[in-house]
């Protein structure tokens, strides 16, 4: 990868991983396990896990067909590298001036072809910095982007909450901002969390979804 070209972004927009594209006879295993892939996407792991919230969303598709990886997920693989080539003077910074706890939530709406379930990603910024983050594929099949988005917000909120007492355990919530600002760009979800009533297009929705409801109307 010394002589690859570098990109801009860790995985092409237009890549969609399955296990359709898994090897399927024994020759195209043989010819895939000549690849260290399962080394690379551990390097990867490693790498998204410590500093570089970016690669989370890409690393997370490559790894989850690692035991059988196909032809195109080796290319995706490859990308990462490539992102990162061009990426490597990048770097988690934080500032003192604003100690704002700020979260951005998001889902990408059933893109899993294989179980059709979205996936849950969020950032929680403090100082203007990452200082965690994840991406989690959902339990439930969400019918819509709005269930989606209502789901991954609501998950995240508990883990707000967490994130709270952990400062406040480290005794610098004193600093910190009471209001923990939560982005997402769904407007119709934002307004599901705020509306206490329920409405027949969420009814399906489990109570445990919910919480994000009680926890706004507490303030």
């Amino acid at each position: 990868m010394h002589n690859a070209n570098p990109v801009d972004t860790p995985m092409d927009k237009s890549c969609v991983l399955s296990r359709e594209l898994c090897p399927k006879t024994e020759e195209e295993k043989k010819r895939m396990a000549k690849n260290p892939y399962a080394s690379a996407v551990g390097s990867l792991i490693y790498a998204m896990m410590c500093t570089r919230p970016d690669l989370f969303f890409a690393v997370r598709m490559v790894s989850r067909d690692e035991s059988n990886p196909g032809p195109d997920h080796w290319v995706a693989v490859k990308r990462i590298l490539r992102y990162l080539k061009g990426t490597s003077d990048l770097a988690l910074c934080y500032h003192g001036e604003s100690l704002r706890l700020v979260r951005y939530s998001d889902a990408d709406g059933s893109a899993n072809r294989d179980e059709r379930k979205s996936t849950s990603e969020y950032a929680f910024l403090l100082g203007g910095t990452a200082i965690t983050w994840c991406s989690k594929k959902q339990s439930c099949i969400s019918l819509s982007t709005v269930e989606a988005e209502y789901v991954a917000c609501t998950s995240v909120v508990q883990e707000a909450i967490w994130l709270r007492r952990f400062l406040k355990s480290l005794c610098i919530s004193a600093h910190v901002d009471d209001v923990i600002v939560i982005y997402c760009d769904n407007t119709t979800t934002i307004a599901y969390a705020k509306d206490p009533k329920y409405h027949g297009r969420t009814n399906h929705i489990d109570t445990k979804y919910h919480f994000i409801r009680d926890t706004i109307a507490q303030g």
